[in-house]
């Protein structure tokens, strides 16, 4: 009876290796099969047949998440949960392990299918990181970027949530093949939607350093809607000539549709020369518009350090600071004579205002031989709340500063001005420094 016992064990286990092996082999398969490198080859053998020149070639990696947007707190400023997004848990490693059967969701999500009609369109609809890890999104985005490469292609890459992560890896991957004797893979242009710096370092904890712009990528621009207002887009370039300025995405394009993402998309890939040059006007105007900010908020504070009244300025439909306020938030501003505690600026030697952006521990060394210690989050609200009657008439728009204190896996807090909300992030990052005692 022991011996049926084990020999019945024995070929029980057997049978669950087998088909183990069996399914882990065919999900490897799907993969190897890949979402995006068919789709180039075939663009490749058609512009081939057609001896199409180099110069006609272009191709449009676009990848959306099946999955819709991502999260609300993802989008904000909030500090992720652990492991937020992140792919790795037990549960959807052995999904991807046994039962992988495609790497595609099956149809193409509303923001992929309007795109579909441009001629060099290949389309990749995934279901967040159920079928692929972010590692394994990053290989077959590489792929794919070589095969285009190699068919003497433009390169262009649209990515709607969380695709963006790994197709930033696979570009950072690919930006030193052509000093190794690889042909050089460059991208012209990579457009994120639903998308910016706070949540991409929550997706990818550290794998983008300080968010400097690949070598080989040319233009790269962030697009999404913060969540104090949702129908507005905001837009964030970077490319040789600016490293990561916000702009109000409603402005670069006129009329109906300004804050449609599709249409916004459109535009930034079908203008002739570079989205630096398309977006040069709204540059312009934002300069203007944040040097006539930054003045009017110069002459208030300057009107209340002297105690008298504020200079005349231009109307405006916020006031920045309220005469009721309270003392401890009238004092946060900068300049402000003294207040409650960690309210009053301490002046290092820069023009009221003016602020260094600096590493976490930089920024530290930087305000204790100022003679003064970065702020709490609960401190840099207050001095939001003096600065900025709303996002649209706040000087500091866009800012980030950073706070005293840290956070999990090695982060700081910070603040970020537009939203007045708190985050967190790798302290090696150059934020904004403000000083108080």
């Amino acid at each position: 009876m022991k011996r049926f016992i084990l020999i019945s064990g024995s070929a029980a286990v057997c049978a669950v290796l087998l088909a183990g092996f069996w399914l882990a082999r065919r999900s490897k398969a799907v993969l190897s099969a890949g979402a995006l490198t068919a789709g180039v080859e075939k663009l490749a053998a058609g512009w081939d047949a057609r001896e199409v020149p180099a110069e006609a070639r272009t191709v449009d990696i676009i990848i959306c998440d099946s999955e819709g947007p991502v999260a609300a707190e993802d989008m904000s400023v909030q500090e992720p949960a652990a492991g937020q997004a992140s792919g790795t848990g037990p549960a959807s490693w052995f999904g991807r392990t046994f039962f992988r059967k495609s790497l595609s969701a099956g149809k193409h999500a509303p923001f992929a299918a309007a795109l579909s009609d441009r001629p060099g369109a290949v389309i990749w609809t995934h279901q967040g990181y159920k079928a692929a890890s972010r590692e394994e999104m990053a290989a077959e985005i590489l792929k794919a970027l070589r095969k285009a490469a190699a068919a003497g292609a433009g390169i262009n890459i649209v990515t709607k949530g969380l695709a963006a992560a790994p197709a930033l890896i696979a570009v950072g991957a690919l930006q030193n093949t052509g000093k190794t004797g690889g042909a050089a893979v460059v991208i012209n242009k990579f457009i994120a939607v639903e998308m910016n710096r706070p949540t991409l370092d929550k997706l990818s904890p550290g794998s983008f350093g300080d968010f400097t712009r690949p070598g080989n990528l040319l233009e790269w621009v962030n697009i999404w809607n913060p969540p104090v207002a949702a129908d507005r887009l905001s837009v964030e370039l970077f490319s040789r000539k600016y490293g990561g300025i916000l702009l109000p995405g409603g402005e670069i394009l006129p009329g109906d549709g300004a804050q449609d993402p599709v249409r916004l998309v459109r535009a930034l890939l079908e203008t002739c020369g570079s989205i630096e040059r398309m977006l040069e006007p709204v540059v312009r105007a934002a300069r203007s518009k944040e040097e006539q900010t930054r003045a009017d908020a110069s002459r208030n504070l300057a009107g209340r350090a002297r105690g008298t009244e504020p200079l005349a300025a231009a109307p405006r439909k916020q006031e920045t600071v309220s005469r009721q306020e309270s003392p401890a938030r009238t004092a946060a501003g900068a300049g402000a004579p003294s207040g409650a505690a960690g309210t009053t600026e301490v002046n290092s030697g820069r023009p009221a205002g003016q602020y260094p952006a600096l590493a976490w521990a930089d920024g530290a060394a930087f305000c204790e031989k100022s003679g003064g210690r970065l702020p709490t989050i609960d401190e840099l609200k207050i001095f939001h709340n003096s600065a900025c009657g709303g996002a649209n008439s706040c000087p500091y728009f866009g800012m980030l500063f950073w706070s005293s204190e840290e956070s999990a896996g090695g982060n700081a807090r910070y603040l970020m001005f537009s939203t007045g909300g708190p985050g967190a992030m790798g302290k090696t990052m150059r934020l904004y420094v403000r000083c108080v005692r």
